[in-house]
């Protein structure tokens, strides 16, 4: 399924294993999701929604600056309407998991070394 134009969509890039991992090239490129029918940030918290009318949406995680899926840790984030910027004609969207997105508790306890 190819990114449908006017549609909003959250990708994330410059990935890495560890967070105290130096890249030496960009990165690992990771997942695009959407289309999001919204995306907030407030105090600290950034979470997104699928589907139309959803209330709550989904928590996106951070941990140290980056955003946590599926095992890699995400130093940047866009969210972008589809059309408005130049993407790539390969990126195809995804379902969020959320099983995927909490920082696993030995970063969190400190113990990731």
């Amino acid at each position: 399924m190819a990114l449908e134009t006017g549609k909003m969509y959250m990708r994330l890039f410059h990935g890495r294993s560890h967070p105290k991992q130096p890249l030496k090239d960009w990165g690992r490129d990771g997942p695009i999701f959407g289309p999001l029918s919204w995306a907030h940030i407030s105090c600290g918290m950034f979470r997104i929604a699928m589907e139309e009318g959803e209330q709550d949406g989904l928590e996106v995680h951070f941990f140290q600056g980056m955003v946590y899926y599926d095992g890699y840790f995400y130093a940047d984030v866009s969210v972008f309407i589809e059309g408005s910027i130049a993407t790539c004609d390969s990126w195809e969207p995804e379902e969020p998991d959320p099983a995927k997105m909490c920082v696993p508790e030995f970063y969190l306890r400190g113990k990731e070394d």
